[in-house]
């Protein structure tokens, strides 16, 4: 999942760099849109992952709390730098940092999780070799 993240920057940096032409900036907002299309989608899956069935249902409406409260101020957040600033500049180049740190976010998630499945495989490895046929029934 950390590869949607510096594609959601993508978009967010073609955004603001290519505000006077119309039809990179369309194809700009495409692909920012398809970033976050995939990230929305992939979310629920590696929610299920990370936390297993029984606290999916918790995790996944904290998560979305998060997203709704952050989605919320950032609005204010925006206009407020505009109103500093006279551009929005600054927002989309914080956008832009916050996205590349979400996916370096998402990499350390990755490969912890991964040396954890990796320990728990080889524990599993161990005791099946160690444990006769019969005794397991």
């Amino acid at each position: 999942m950390f590869y949607v993240c510096p594609l959601i920057a993508l978009g967010h940096t073609l955004v603001m760099k290519l505000q006077t032409l119309k039809i990179w900036m369309i194809a700009a907002c495409i692909v920012h849109g398809f970033g976050f299309g995939i990230l929305i989608a992939m979310t629920p899956v590696v929610i299920y992952d990370l936390v297993g069935h029984e606290k999916f249902l918790q995790a996944l409406s904290q998560l979305l709390l998060v997203i709704g409260i952050a989605n919320l101020l950032c609005n204010f957040v925006g206009g407020s730098i505009r109103d500093v600033y006279g551009t929005y500049d600054l927002a989309y180049e914080l956008g832009v940092a916050a996205a590349l740190l979400a996916a370096l976010g998402f990499l350390v998630m990755a490969c912890v999780t991964k040396k954890h499945h990796r320990k728990e495989d080889l524990l599993q490895q161990h005791y099946f070799k160690t444990t006769p046929y019969n005794s397991i029934n």
